[in-house]
């Protein structure tokens, strides 16, 4: 068995990465124009949640910006699929740190979406988790600064989630979003 592993190892030092920039960005463009053009629900969660998880690598920012994927995670987060709009957001989370993803989601329009549909999803714990992950990287890490009634509403519906949500982890997230306000 580990003889078998080895080999293995050996036989893939010799090749090059499976992904350089051109099949990389090839790649990505597919698995986005099958996200786009499938009718197939299934496929169209597993295409999604390989879009979000390519979203974790930054080497792939340039490529999914290019190709206004974070548009269409912000676009999808108030889908009547829960797992559409969870993986969007979580899409949205991988990304968020770049700077003109977080400009998007720090605009206003975006950030009264964003806590609409947290508003409408307070079953979700998952939901819940990566709407509040989401605006401490866009608010906190990137001080993107936002509007003052958005603060307020924001600063509401946190406290709100807080007594409500009994769950250790969100409320961790909605006291660091409430720390330093």
């Amino acid at each position: 068995m580990l003889a078998r592993r080895k080999r293995k190892r050996q036989q893939r030092k010799g090749r090059e990465p499976k992904f350089f920039d051109t099949e990389r960005a090839s790649y990505l463009q597919e698995l986005y124009d099958e996200y786009q053009t499938t009718n197939c629900q299934d496929a169209r969660r597993q295409t999604l949640a390989n879009l979000a998880n390519f979203a974790y690598n930054p080497e792939n920012y340039g490529h999914l910006i290019s190709m206004s994927i974070h548009c269409s995670f912000l676009q999808s987060i108030n889908s009547a699929d829960d797992f559409i709009a969870v993986t969007s957001l979580k899409g949205l989370c991988n990304i968020a740190m770049h700077p003109i993803v977080a400009e998007m989601i720090g605009k206003n329009d975006s950030i009264i979406k964003i806590l609409s549909c947290m508003e409408c999803r307070k079953h979700s714990i998952d939901f819940i988790i990566n709407g509040l992950l989401l605006l401490i990287i866009v608010i906190k890490h990137m001080n993107i600064e936002i509007d003052e009634q958005i603060q307020i509403r924001l600063k509401k519906m946190t406290a709100m989630i807080g007594k409500e949500i009994n769950d250790v982890r969100v409320r961790n997230y909605c006291h660091l979003m409430m720390d330093n306000e």
